[in-house]
């Protein structure tokens, strides 16, 4: 513990004892006391000679009618809790959950040595007792100190524990109890950590069956101060006649604090967490865990003391935790800083009055870091008011002063301005001129004496900071005050963008008009683009001519070129149909210009130019009239752009988009035309385009063009029916099978089974019913086809025959059922050695993809003796040996060495799917398996995420005693990409109890993925 720890605990027991004085100021004729049975080890806390509370130091063994795996004898918990009226308020040894056991500190992950065993459970961890401490009761308090041991598998000790209980008289109707806990670790590597690191663990209550239970929780942001946290349960216990409160505290100084409240009402069943979410807890030697709660016990309907004072009573004054970030460095932890920035965001605006103030307090008690200060006022640019004014100006001295400027900024009002225009005379160029470009945004006329003094001034920094920011100002005044200015070389440039600036917020008024005229006039000192930028405006304010667009088009100067290209786009459609008939006059730059605005303009009227302007100008002009006519073009732009798709390149590729987002009267007919073309290149460019902009009567026109004499012109047909065609389509199709051109029948057939699989009512066993008429490539491609739809009539057919096509598609086939077909073909001594050979490496396929592993290992036992090939019966015969090897490592205890991604626990990796796979955002990471025991071993397969293209770097390890590690794999160099078969490593009988995976790279991503670890 450090010292901040250790004075924060200091703190917590001297409110401690103070609240113990207070609570027994009323009660000093209340005598507490303790009753111990030597037998049992049951220390029973009274008071008067009424039970509070019984400690089971000692073993509980298990009652008769209870069983189970989680029936187990065990001790160190509180069992019974009473109420005011005698009321039993806890349960243990319930039949539906016989580990839950009154009020218990445990957790149900605790990690050694890389294996995980469950506390909370009483599987394989046990708090053994070793002696009471201390046990003391007087009238002001009962106190128990007991140490207990950890034993891992009840033999080795790893963690000392001490818990502290102490019970108060009650007062007021409310009794107190307090537990404090110190958990010392013994051992190295030990972590702890709720249920699958979100859910349950820590401080548990489960209580006795109330009756009207209610459970009622409070948690304040984590970034909140003070921070605030707690829960009650309350209802009728077994045979009472009142309705009892428990009312619980987590103590501020906890680790982690404030815990997540998690409850089971149906038990019932309330906790306070720990650790955070989604992390285990390192206990580590010479650094003890330290935990504190509170229990308030009342009766009756309600709480007499409002929780907030119960919360205060027990916390007490607590230094504000965000003291301790005052050093903060970046790159370090700033999980308190995030929770600040959460709790000021999410708090209502008139909430944020105390956030600044502690911010302020903090920030005013000095030594606190640069990075700290930037992180401070970056809160208050959220939070801040007046209040913060001050300080944060005294800050634009210090390194942080932009995060303080920008504070200051951020708060509307005169105040603001003020302190900003104070602050002036004190501040080096640098930062003065900062501050006076804020001062500008902030738009405050106000601050325009201020300004202009400045801009005058003697420091050409603060100077033209002091311009700009009366530009930004943008009023009448503003304008007069930059006009006033002396002519000082250096600035004309800031100047003149000044001056414009503040036009530009002046919009149509007759100053920004003279502003802008007298920057453009010739023999103007401003720069082109300050020129081009006046010639804009005048456009806006429809002020300018199309002589002064056409002068700076045709200027030699290429920003000014650029600036007249800009305003073109602002012109009026007269204006630019009138420059575009002055086309030939102007640079190539500014043709581009200006058809490229026609285009964006959506200008009709120049379509005719546009046009020409396809074959009669500059490839690049070319380019830009083909980008115009998507939004303009016509019936007339077709046949041209046709071509241009023809010739191929980047202009067709332009031109092939274009055609495809033609709209209009006339379009369709002059594809179509394009379409019977004896143009056969050209006919199937038309016909593709046809088939893209889904015109209405295109499919008709496909099947037309399908009976065309020319074969490339009807494949490119039948290609779009088979890609959009319906039921409705078949019979025309079918006739071509059965009298159209041979070198055109095979496109049919395969239009014709796609068509079958895309539409659930389409004849296929009709259809099928022709194929026998059908020969060569034609029967080819309809076999090749029928995979795609699977089921028993396309099964049929094609187990009619076999040849090579026949079993091609086979092999193909979505369902187990091909492979009664495929072992006939294998047990033919018929076919020829080189389908033989096919047939048998088509089954190890088929069987694989689609098979049970039963069915597979029949069906590969049946088939090898009529495989000829040597080849294909090894790789079936080890396959076999495989699928008879048991995977060891299946659904056996993992871990991992960092948390995991979302859901993807290391558990998915022995899960047997290959659907499934665990996910780490760190690299290196490994996972752990315990195999239970120690095994010979075989063989080892790692199947990493799979499918992309990617490759992983890892390598494996083995060990008997998960200390000493042997590396039995090394692709630490592998490029290979990753398969759904995995990579196998074969292991020449190696005894090993523990295998681990250590994942080193994945060229895709930052994450480490494995879909499955077996081990044979």
């Amino acid at each position: 513990m450090g010292c901040a720890e250790r004075e924060v605990m200091k703190t917590y027991r001297i409110n401690l004892m103070t609240l113990t004085i207070c609570l027994t100021t009323a009660i000093s004729l209340a005598e507490m006391s303790i009753k111990v049975d030597e037998a049992t080890q049951r220390y029973t806390i009274n008071e008067s000679g009424q039970q509070v509370l019984t400690y089971n130091f000692g073993t509980v063994p298990v009652p008769e009618g209870v069983g189970g795996k989680y029936a187990v004898a065990r001790g160190n918990y509180v069992h019974p809790l009473y109420g005011a009226a005698g009321e039993i308020l806890t349960e243990d040894f319930s039949k539906d959950h016989p580990h839950h056991r009154g009020i218990y500190w445990a957790w149900p992950e605790v990690t050694y040595k890389g294996e995980t065993r469950d506390l909370h459970a009483l599987q394989g961890l046990f708090a053994r007792p070793v002696k009471i401490l201390k046990q003391s009761a007087d009238q002001n308090s009962a106190i128990i100190t007991a140490e207990n041991i950890w034993k891992w598998g009840d033999t080795e000790e790893i963690v000392r524990e001490f818990a502290t209980i102490t019970a108060y008289p009650a007062k007021d109707g409310l009794r107190v109890i307090d537990f404090q806990f110190k958990f010392e670790a013994l051992q190295n590597s030990i972590t702890l950590a709720r249920r699958q690191r979100t859910s349950y663990g820590g401080l548990n209550f489960r209580m006795s069956r109330f009756s009207d239970l209610k459970i009622s929780r409070h948690r304040d942001s984590p970034g909140a101060y003070p921070c605030r946290a707690w829960a009650e349960l309350s209802g009728k216990p077994p045979k009472g006649q009142n309705t009892v409160g428990i009312f619980l505290l987590q103590h501020p100084a906890n680790p982690h604090y404030p815990g997540d409240w998690v409850s089971f009402e149906d038990l019932p069943w309330l906790q306070p967490t720990f650790p955070a979410a989604g992390m285990a807890y390192a206990l580590k030697p010479g650094q003890p865990l330290e935990l504190a709660f509170r229990v308030i016990i009342r009766s009756g309907d309600g709480l007499a003391t409002p929780p907030e004072k119960l919360f205060s009573s027990y916390a007490g004054d607590m230094a504000d935790p965000l003291l301790k970030m005052a050093g903060y460095q970046y790159g370090s932890d700033r999980t308190l800083l995030a929770a600040v920035e959460q709790a000021i965001r999410e708090q209502p605006v008139q909430d944020r009055h105390n956030s600044e103030q502690r911010l302020l307090a903090i920030l005013s008690a000095g030594a606190t870091s640069s990075d700290f200060q930037c992180w401070a006022f970056r809160q208050l640019q959220l939070c801040g008011s007046e209040a913060s004014l001050p300080l944060s100006a005294a800050f634009l001295a210090q390194n942080s002063w932009m995060q303080a400027l920008d504070a200051i900024a951020a708060l509307p009002g005169a105040a603001a301005t003020a302190t900003m225009i104070n602050t002036l005379p004190t501040l080096p160029a640098e930062r003065a001129a900062a501050v006076i470009q804020a001062l500008g945004a902030r738009k405050d006329e106000a601050a325009l004496p201020a300004l202009a003094t400045r801009a005058a001034g003697g420091d050409e920094i603060v100077a033209a900071a002091a311009i700009n920011g009366i530009g930004k100002l943008g009023t009448s005044a503003a304008a007069q005050a930059l006009s006033e200015l002396k002519q000082i070389p250096e600035l004309q440039e800031q100047l003149i963008d000044a001056r414009l600036a503040c036009a530009d917020a002046l919009g149509q008024d007759p100053v920004a008009l003279n502003i802008y005229r007298t920057i453009w006039k010739p023999g103007s000192t401003a720069s082109a683009a300050q020129r081009s930028a006046a010639l804009i405006a005048l456009v806006r304010c429809s002020q300018a001519t199309d002589d002064e667009i056409y002068s700076v088009l045709t200027s030699t100067d290429a920003q000014l070129q650029n600036g007249g290209a800009a305003a073109m786009r602002l012109l009026n459609k007269e204006m630019l149909l009138d420059l575009s008939a002055r086309l030939d006059a102007l640079p190539e730059s500014a043709r581009l210009a200006v058809v490229t605005t026609l285009g964006d303009r959506a200008i009709k009227e120049s379509e005719k130019l546009l046009v020409f302007l396809l074959a009669h100008y500059s490839p690049e002009l070319g380019l830009a009239a083909v980008r115009a006519l998507r939004e303009i073009g016509g019936q007339a732009a077709v046949r041209p752009l046709l071509k241009m798709v023809a010739a191929g390149g980047a202009t067709g590729a332009e031109a092939k988009l274009t055609l495809t987002q033609l709209s209009g009267v006339g379009v369709f007919d002059v594809l179509a035309g394009a379409a019977a073309s004896q143009d056969v290149k050209l006919s199937q460019i038309a016909l593709k385009l046809i088939a893209d902009r889904a015109d209405p009567g295109a499919l008709e026109l496909m099947l037309e063009m399908a009976s065309s004499p020319i074969v490339g012109v009807a494949t490119a047909a039948i290609g779009v029916i088979r890609s959009n065609g319906t039921a409705a389509h078949l019979p025309a199709l079918r006739q071509i099978l059965l009298d159209g051109d041979n070198a055109v029948k095979p496109a049919a057939a395969a239009a014709m089974v796609l068509i079958c699989k895309r539409t659930p009512d389409a004849p296929l066993a009709a259809m099928l019913q022709d194929a026998p008429k059908l020969t060569g490539e034609a029967r080819t491609a309809m076999i090749s086809a029928l995979p795609e739809i699977g089921g028993e009539v396309a099964l049929a057919f094609v187990s009619q025959s076999k040849d090579e096509a026949a079993v091609r598609a086979l092999l193909n086939w979505p369902e187990s059922s091909a492979i009664q077909p495929m072992l006939a073909v294998i047990a033919d001594p018929t076919p020829a050695d080189a389908l033989n050979r096919l047939a048998g490496a088509g089954l190890l396929r088929l069987a694989k993809n689609t098979a049970s592993v039963t069915e597979q290992s029949r069906a590969l036992k049946t088939a090898l003796p009529g495989v000829r090939d040597a080849k294909v019966r090894r790789e079936i015969e080890d396959y076999l040996i495989e699928l008879a090897s048991v995977n060891i490592a299946k659904g056996k205890p993992v871990t991992s060495s960092h948390p995991w991604q979302d859901s993807h626990k290391p558990e998915l990796a022995l899960d047997g799917k290959l659907n499934t796979f665990w996910s780490c955002a760190h690299s290196p990471a490994w996972i752990s398996v315990d195999l239970g025991a120690v095994e010979k071993l075989a063989r080892i397969k790692v199947i990493n995420y799979f499918g992309d293209g990617r490759y992983y770097q890892y390598v494996v390890e083995l060990s008997s005693d998960n200390q000493s590690w042997r590396k039995v794999a090394d692709l630490s160099d592998n490029t290979a990409p990753a398969t759904e078969q995995g990579v196998s490593f074969k292991l020449d009988a190696v005894q090993a109890r523990y295998v681990r995976v250590t994942m080193l790279k994945n060229s895709a991503n930052p994450g480490m993925h494995i879909v499955e670890l077996e081990v044979y």
